[in-house]
């Protein structure tokens, strides 16, 4: 056996074997959060974070050690440290969701912690108020939810204006009939749900004003 031989072969022993590159081979990256959603990414003097931090001071149930630490100090009660305690929440939020950028998205368990508290979203990067009120308000020309609706019913995609693949179906299920233009809970919580996407480079331009009132 050649002498070349011995040191490979001590390379793949207990440990199960390791790939040899040659010179110059670089092993491929493992894509992160930051990689992944590099426009959903939060700088860290963005006005954002107190928005961020009221969420998870509110209903957040955070995973990532020192955004549990930020929620607890945030909750903190000494008044006369109140400030002293928000600053150092906002401090802890933005530490571990720097932590959260840069770690591996693959099988991650602060996925959730970065969509929730760390990510710009589809709602945080549009300027313009959003429709708020029920889908129920009586009359068709009262409801916003119902004008928007005919609005994607009408749409014309040769207009340039391009419908993602969930307001795609949704059209395609709109008939002529008019209780077609009615919105019901399943056809709002489709849009509803899109003000969570992450906020990404290339966004639909069509539904983003039509959920604007």
């Amino acid at each position: 056996m050649s002498k070349f031989a011995l040191p490979l072969m001590g390379l793949g022993g207990a440990a199960g074997g390791y790939m040899i590159f040659g010179k110059g081979d670089k092993a491929p990256e493992e894509e992160s959060f930051r990689s992944r959603y590099s426009h959903a990414i939060l700088q860290d003097n963005d006005g954002l974070w107190a928005t961020k931090l009221t969420t998870l001071k509110g209903e957040g149930s955070p995973v990532h050690q020192k955004l549990i630490d930020a929620k607890a100090k945030a909750k903190a009660k000494a008044k006369a440290k109140a400030a002293d305690a928000e600053q150092q929440a906002k401090s802890l939020l933005i530490e571990g969701c720097r932590e959260i950028y840069d770690s591996k998205l693959s099988g991650s368990l602060h996925e959730n912690d970065f969509k929730s508290y760390c990510s710009r979203t589809i709602k945080d990067g549009i300027q313009g108020t959003w429709i708020t009120e029920s889908h129920t308000v009586t009359g068709s020309n009262t409801n916003k939810w119902n004008q928007k609706l005919t609005s994607l019913k009408d749409h014309n995609e040769e207009s340039g204006k391009v419908l993602d693949s969930k307001l795609k179906e949704l059209k395609g299920q709109l008939s002529g009939g008019a209780s077609s233009t009615n919105w019901d809970d399943t056809k709002r919580n489709v849009t509803l749900h899109k003000r969570r996407y992450l906020w990404e480079k290339q966004i639909p331009e069509f539904w983003i004003p039509n959920l604007i009132a």
